[in-house]
């Protein structure tokens, strides 16, 4: 009887009942060689999910009010836009007076000078560790 009704309902030709009967009868005698159709036949007669009550949930549920600040909107432009002036005016080129040769000198000097006790102050750090 389970071959025929198998049969049957590969073809396409069981009603709703001979499936829930076929589904009945591999439950009751399960084999290893019908578990394939078994697992196949409760996928299919399982009860479909009630998609009207997750529509009305969903539905009675009331969106969030968005609150909307507009001050700080106003707020927030006007720090952006001063804040890209600012940085315009301080990134511009400035005029520059020319250095002769010695301020040159003596401002390189005074750069590596600084960079070299900088340099000594940190492995002096470094030996002391």
């Amino acid at each position: 009887m389970i071959n025929e009704l198998l049969s049957k309902f590969y073809n396409g030709e069981t009603s709703p009942a001979e499936e829930r009967q076929l589904l009945s009868l591999l439950e009751e005698n399960p084999t290893p060689e019908h578990e394939a159709d078994r697992r196949l036949l409760r996928a299919l007669c399982a009860p479909m999910p009630d998609f009207s009550a997750m529509a009305r949930k969903a539905s009675a549920v009331t969106p969030r009010r968005i609150i909307r600040f507009p001050r700080i909107r106003i707020a927030a432009a006007v720090a952006i836009l001063l804040a890209a002036v600012g940085s315009f005016l301080l990134k511009s080129p400035q005029p520059q007076e020319e250095l002769t040769i010695d301020q040159a000198r003596e401002t390189t000097i005074m750069a590596l000078t600084a960079y070299n006790d900088a340099i000594t102050r940190s492995l002096d750090k470094l030996n002391n560790l």
